[in-house]
C-alpha cells in the first residue's frame, strides 16, 4: 500500500515538474491586463516554482517507494525529513537548494498573481 502511495506522490511530482518545464503555468489565471514583459517573467516564477515543487514533491513519493521496497518504516518521511536526509549528501545541497528557490519562486508567483486569479463557482 505505501510503495503505490509512493508510486503516485511521484506521478503527482513529475506531472508538476512537467508543468514547470513547459512552462504551463497560466491555466488558471487572466493575464490580459499585463505587460507582455510582466506576462513572460510570472510565466518564469510560476515554471520555477513548478519545478521547485515537483522535485519536492518527488522526494517524498521517492522516501515513501523507498520504506516500501526495504520494508523500513522509518524510510518515510514527509517534505522536512527528505530535505535534512538530502542536505547531509555532498550532492544533496543543491537539490535542497533547487527546491527551496523553488518554493520562493512559487510563493512570489502566488502574491503577484492573486489578482489575477479566475476563480470557478462550485
Amino acid at each position: 500500500m505505501i510503495g503505490a502511495i509512493g508510486v503516485i506522490v511521484i506521478g503527482v511530482g513529475l506531472y508538476r515538474l512537467g508543468k514547470g518545464v513547459k512552462q504551463d503555468v497560466n491555466d488558471e489565471l487572466d493575464l490580459g491586463g499585463m505587460s507582455p514583459q510582466r506576462v513572460r517573467w510570472t510565466e518564469r516564477l510560476g515554471a520555477a516554482g513548478e519545478i521547485g515543487r515537483g522535485v519536492g514533491i518527488g522526494l517524498v513519493g521517492f522516501f515513501l517507494l523507498r520504506a516500501a521496497i526495504t520494508f523500513n518504516p522509518g524510510q518515510a518521511t514527509g517534505l522536512d525529513g527528505a530535505l535534512r536526509r538530502l542536505a547531509m549528501q555532498s550532492w544533496g545541497a543543491v537539490v535542497v537548494a533547487v527546491v527551496g528557490a523553488g518554493f520562493v519562486c512559487y510563493g512570489v508567483f502566488c502574491l503577484v498573481t492573486f489578482t489575477h486569479r479566475r476563480l470557478q463557482a462550485l
